[in-house]
C-alpha cells in the first residue's frame, strides 16, 4: 500500500501545500 501511495505522494504534497498557501 505504501509503495502504491508513493507516486500519489507528490500530488498529495502539492495539494497540501496549496491549502497551506491559501
Amino acid at each position: 500500500m505504501v509503495l502504491s501511495s508513493l507516486p500519489n505522494y507528490c500530488d498529495y504534497t502539492v495539494l497540501l501545500l496549496s491549502f497551506f498557501l491559501l
